[in-house]
């Protein structure tokens, strides 16, 4: 699997935002199947531009606002990152879910069913990973969504984020779904073919009701460095991106240095890994009960966090 990634800061002009995320990728390097993972600050959605550029995509695009954004190419607050996926051994079925007002378990798990019935989907095969992007919804809690999809699934291994802009009523914290905002439902993706995806769960917690600004970067660097140790040399061949979602909670908790945690994360990869990275109000990533890399055929239990840092390594 390949991996291609773009960057804008361009939210006024929806053309030249196009042009320079369209001048990032070369189509000649996509192969026969695409994902594109989308994170924007919400005034891309409002603005066009996320629906202009996915719109100019041949591939459907799944993602959430973020109140940061980063790449192995730019990060900032106030950006819009795209990373593609593309394989000829690896397939990608997406679906968005109805509305999740009422009964969201019921909504969820027919979402999962729409995914793996398309013709992007293998018939009767079970993914190799689900990705789950949803909206910040007062109402109802990621445990609903994950509950369901792992019981309709079966217990594949599931990653991904709900939406976090930086307003204070939470008004923006959309999934995105080919270029369009949702705040009442879920974009889902299940993954197909030649991907062993494997898991790192970091937290450093609260300190006297608080979240401590070093502790937190020194959590975050044991985090990559874990993830690098466990995984990525063991994986060196299959390899192809880390996708990191991060806890606003934890960003705010930098106060005027949001951007640290980004840059730690780059600094630590340091070319040797590809990596998307984005901020989150709760973060969907598997658990293992030892410290080896467990994917579907192990020991993995999906896990609905808070305050985490949370990777995937594909």
């Amino acid at each position: 699997m390949k991996v291609i990634q773009a960057f804008t800061d361009e939210v006024n002009d929806v053309d030249i935002a196009v042009n320079q995320v369209l001048g990032q990728i070369y189509t000649s390097e996509l192969l026969e199947n695409s994902l594109g993972i989308l994170a924007c600050h919400y005034e891309f959605v409002l603005s066009g531009v996320a629906d202009a550029i996915c719109e100019a995509l041949p591939f459907n695009v799944v993602g959430t606002v973020s109140s940061a954004q980063a790449t192995d190419a730019a990060f900032g607050k106030f950006g819009l990152a795209l990373t593609i996926l593309t394989a000829n051994d690896v397939m990608f079925s997406t679906a968005l879910s109805e509305p999740l007002d009422t009964n969201p378990e019921i909504v969820a798990a027919q979402a999962y069913a729409t995914a793996a019935a398309s013709e992007d989907a293998i018939v009767g095969a079970n993914p190799q990973l689900v990705l789950l992007h949803a909206p910040y919804m007062l109402t109802n809690s990621g445990d609903d969504y994950l509950d369901a999809i792992n019981k309709e699934s079966g217990g594949v291994p599931l990653f991904g984020a709900i939406g976090a802009d930086d307003t204070s009523d939470f008004r923006y914290c959309y999934s995105i779904y080919n270029g369009e905002c949702f705040n009442n439902r879920i974009a889902l993706t299940l993954v197909y073919g030649n991907v062993s995806p494997c898991f790192y769960v970091a937290s450093v917690g609260k300190i006297n009701d608080s979240f401590n600004k070093e502790d937190m970067l020194v959590a975050t660097s044991k985090a990559m460095d874990a993830a690098l140790n466990n995984y990525v040399e063991k994986k060196t061949n299959a390899t192809s991106i880390m996708l990191v979602y991060s806890c606003i909670a934890q960003n705010i908790s930098l106060c005027s240095d949001q951007l640290l945690e980004p840059m730690l994360v780059k600094e630590k990869l340091a070319g040797k890994l590809p990596f998307m990275m984005a901020n989150a109000y709760g973060e969907f990533c598997p658990t293992q009960n030892n410290d080896d890399a467990k994917t579907a055929s192990g020991l993995i239990n999906n896990r609905f966090h808070n305050n985490t840092l949370s990777v995937c390594v594909l």
